[in-house]
């Protein structure tokens, strides 16, 4: 076989013999020049494909560059660094959580109160006519992201919490529900009825009297400001503390006074002494509770212990 090849200008004739092992040969060199292209091809766009989209590469063939595989690292990292700092607050806010628990406990442990009636000693005040995270298990790659998101929402829910709580103590230490003096809590006189002290009648009781010696600390039932530093004849020396909802505490008796009026004060701060001033037949703290100028029982109102509460008999 032969190719005869015409130049343009000059009309030149070129004659070239073809064999069939020359055409074979051509062939063969020039599939497998195509092959090399197509290979450098493939392979160029592999890598091209891993560095663009490495999720498509890794679909089809689980490969993945080291670029992908550092930033891969890098993205669950990261995301574990969160899941570590959520973490970390929310155990400093369960520390708080548990610290406001302890204060709760404290602010509502019972007292224990000793109850000794129809003893005349230690007694007065004045006489009144009768008035999601899901458990099926998937991919950490897929779960991650909804950890670290539950994470944050746990740690959100505890930091309200904290603000409810510390609202809520804050509101509860206003109310005169703490011990109004130190040391042992017997009772004299409880609230209502009883037999005066003095004429031996039936008479109306506005409080409770607490049997103490001369000089105990008289204690701030709860948060409030001092409404009023006074004395009269029933009452002897008496300090009022008005606390949140139009509470009002009062402590009468006293042998000495140590606020003022407008003064704040603090549950169980010392805000007087324990003495027998007034109509009181004996040193005690007479201790009052009124709500919108209406007496109301303070056993009631404080946080007592009333089953463990026992009569004593003489």
């Amino acid at each position: 076989m032969q190719l005869i090849w015409i130049s343009g200008p000059t009309s030149k004739l070129t004659k070239v013999a073809i064999s069939g092992q020359r055409l074979l040969t051509i062939l063969l060199s020039t599939c497998l020049g195509f092959l090399i292209l197509g290979a450098v091809f493939y392979f160029m766009g592999i890598r091209i494909a891993i560095d663009v989209r490495p999720e498509l590469v890794r679909a089809m063939g689980g490969v993945i560059s080291e670029t992908e595989q550092l930033r891969v690292e890098a993205e669950y990292n990261q995301k574990l660094h969160k899941l570590g700092q959520n973490l970390s607050a929310l155990t400093g806010q369960i520390d708080r959580l548990k610290k406001i628990k302890d204060q709760f406990s404290e602010l509502a442990t019972p007292v224990i109160f000793k109850i000794k009636p129809n003893d005349f000693t230690n007694q007065g005040g004045p006489s009144q006519t009768l008035p999601y995270i899901s458990s099926e298990r998937r991919h950490f790659s897929v779960e991650a992201p909804n950890i670290v998101q539950a994470s944050h929402d746990i740690l959100k829910l505890v930091e309200s919490l904290n603000d409810q709580w510390d609202e809520e103590y804050k509101l509860l230490k206003t109310l005169p529900t703490g011990e109004p003096l130190v040391g042992k809590k017997e009772v004299s006189s409880t609230y209502g009825m009883r037999i005066d002290p003095f004429h031996k009648g039936l008479a109306f009781h506005s409080g409770v009297d607490f049997n103490a010696s001369i000089g105990t600390p008289i204690l701030a039932a709860g948060d409030g400001v001092v409404l009023k530093v006074d004395h009269n004849d029933s009452y002897g020396n008496y300090v009022e503390v008005l606390h949140r909802d139009d509470l009002v505490s009062k402590y009468a008796h006293a042998s000495e006074l140590l606020v003022q009026e407008g003064q704040k004060v603090l549950r169980g701060q010392k805000i007087g002494v324990v003495g027998s001033t007034g109509r009181s037949t004996g040193p005690h703290l007479h201790f009052e509770v009124i709500r919108s100028k209406t007496f109301i029982d303070p056993m009631r109102v404080l946080v007592t212990a009333k089953e463990k509460a026992h009569t004593l008999k003489d």
